[in-house]
């Protein structure tokens, strides 16, 4: 099953208000916290990547943070329609539906996502995909766009992935890499960690 069509069988069956509707056990505002850290979201452009049905904005309002835009993209439809029923009120809230590598956006100053990097995605035309042509394709684009920084979040290789896993997986050391200039690994949750980038002098 594609990654597609998982999550949106995902969010038919549990809803896209639901941790369930993501494939997770449970919300985990720590995962939001890491991504964020230290930097200052309040009055910034923000870009939230594999938004699903909002949850990095809620958790960006829990905090009290404004950004002076944001704008929430996802490949899955029935998402996008219900973070758009669930925050109309937010003038100064987006939301896209498409490829967060192709899909048409403007520069910004942060790039977040949260769960983008979990599963595999490959790419039919390199017949050795193993997964990673995806992440670096986004973090790439993420540098062409974030004037500031950008942050994802990856699930960890573990003896605990079997062979066969739909999820990634991910080498910290070679997602280091793969991020370029300014990067850095932090350790958030059990077996998950994530990478920060400083694209300027933030």
């Amino acid at each position: 099953m594609d990654v597609k069509t998982r999550y949106a069988d995902l969010v038919a069956r549990w809803g896209a208000s639901s941790h369930l509707g993501f494939g997770w056990g449970s919300w985990r505002p720590e995962r939001v916290a890491t991504l964020v850290g230290t930097w200052g979201l309040d009055g910034m452009r923000v870009q939230d990547w594999g938004c699903g049905g909002g949850y990095v904005l809620q958790w960006l309002e829990k905090q009290g943070i404004s950004p002076a835009s944001y704008v929430g993209i996802d490949f899955t439809a029935e998402s996008i329609a219900a973070a758009q029923t669930r925050y109309q009120a937010r003038e100064r809230a987006r939301w896209l539906c498409g490829d967060v590598r192709t899909v048409a956006l403007e520069p910004c100053d942060y790039v977040i996502g949260s769960g983008l990097m979990a599963y595999k995605v490959d790419d039919p035309t390199k017949p050795l995909s193993d997964g990673y042509e995806f992440v670096a394709d986004v973090l790439a684009r993420a540098r062409g766009l974030a004037k500031k920084g950008f942050a994802f979040d990856f699930i960890a290789d573990s003896p605990g992935l079997c062979p066969g896993s739909p999820f990634l997986g991910a080498d910290a050391a070679r997602v280091l890499v793969l991020a370029g200039a300014g990067a850095s690994i932090r350790w958030s949750l059990p077996g998950e960690f994530v990478v920060r980038v400083r694209t300027s002098g933030n």
